[in-house]
């Protein structure tokens, strides 16, 4: 288990391996250490590792964001394309 603390800004970060998920002791650890910050007005986050391999989910996780980026980029420039023929037609009245 790993922990963050920022005081500053009053966030408390947590980080549990698969193998800190599979142990009770860990688990009840995580339970106190969650609750006292919380009673100390902290923002706490825990982040549980996965199970699966990061670099292929990473890759997956940045074509899907380039292909959504790359949508909406040809539905502005689409909407760009008919607000600009709706001007044209305006003035040509």
């Amino acid at each position: 288990m790993k922990i963050e603390i920022d005081r500053q800004e009053k966030i408390v970060e947590i980080w549990l391996s698969n193998q800190e998920q599979q142990d009770v002791a860990a688990m009840k650890n995580l339970a106190e250490y969650y609750w006292k910050y919380q009673a100390e007005k902290y923002k706490v986050a825990v982040f549980f590792s996965g199970k699966r391999e990061l670099r292929g989910l990473t890759e997956e996780l940045l074509l899907h964001n380039r292909r959504v980026a790359a949508k909406a980029e040809l539905a502005r420039e689409e909407l760009a394309r008919e607000e600009n023929q709706q001007i044209g037609m305006t003035m040509s009245m």
